[in-house]
């Protein structure tokens, strides 16, 4: 017995129906799997990622879309011109961490560290530091010498006038 493609009616053969070992190609299974979205409700490949997998998404600006059903924002990871950005999706994709290229790391918001922070190098500042400017005030410490101190007693004042050679 030969059944040909002619003999089935269209939306007749169910999953059911299928054997588990056929492997399909891909390009037969709507969607495409070869040149559409893939859909799922269930995990994408076999679980986590992990060293032995890598997961590979190749275009002109690729990204990763993670939506939160029940909450805002949902965020979106993108490699933008050669820059990694994470970027708020519900928030006309503001950008909220960036790393260039060279790996400089822009953070565009306001960051709390909750541990402290270790700098190697210098540290430079074009606003204030706790209402201080660092700039202005260093420079008016810049002039105090070493060793002085602000709490000298009036004795401690005299005797270091009347020590000096051209004191009166």
């Amino acid at each position: 017995l030969t059944i040909e493609s002619a003999d089935i009616v269209n939306g007749t053969i169910v999953n059911a129906d299928i054997n588990a070992s056929a492997a399909i190609a891909g390009t037969k299974i709507s969607p495409n799997f070869g040149s559409q979205n893939v859909v799922t409700t269930g995990t994408l490949g076999s679980g986590a990622i992990t060293t032995t997998g890598t997961l590979s998404i190749t275009n002109t600006t690729p990204q990763i879309y993670l939506g939160d059903t029940d909450n805002n924002p949902d965020f979106g990871i993108w490699n933008h011109n050669g820059v990694f950005r994470i970027i708020d999706a519900t928030s006309s994709n503001d950008t909220r961490f960036v790393i260039d290229g060279a790996g400089g790391v822009t953070i565009p918001g306001n960051t709390d560290f909750s541990a402290g922070i270790d700098v190697t190098g210098n540290i430079t500042c074009t606003g204030t530091v706790d209402g201080r400017d660092v700039g202005a005030d260093g420079g008016k410490l810049d002039g105090i010498e070493s060793g002085a101190t602000g709490d000298q007693t009036a004795a401690e004042i005299r005797t270091l006038v009347e020590s000096a050679s051209d004191s009166n």
